[in-house]
């Protein structure tokens, strides 16, 4: 879980494998308290959507099991 000073945004990626119907899910879940930010916050409101993205990008890795 990525926050945003103390809470006032949080970004959770969530990745889950069903063992059972062998399907991967994926979900994405941000919650701001706030919309507006004083300028000298940009530099770190930016920083912390940049590091929402990565989070987003991360590659998926599969690998076949041998029986």
């Amino acid at each position: 879980i990525l926050q945003f000073h103390n809470g006032q945004m949080d970004f959770q990626n969530v990745i889950e494998y069903d063992t059972t119907t062998n399907r991967i899910s994926i979900s994405n879940k941000f919650h701001t308290t706030t919309t507006t930010f004083p300028v000298n916050e940009y530099t770190d409101l930016r920083s912390f959507f940049e590091q929402m993205i990565e989070e987003q990008h991360k590659m998926i890795v599969l690998k076949k099991q041998t029986k």
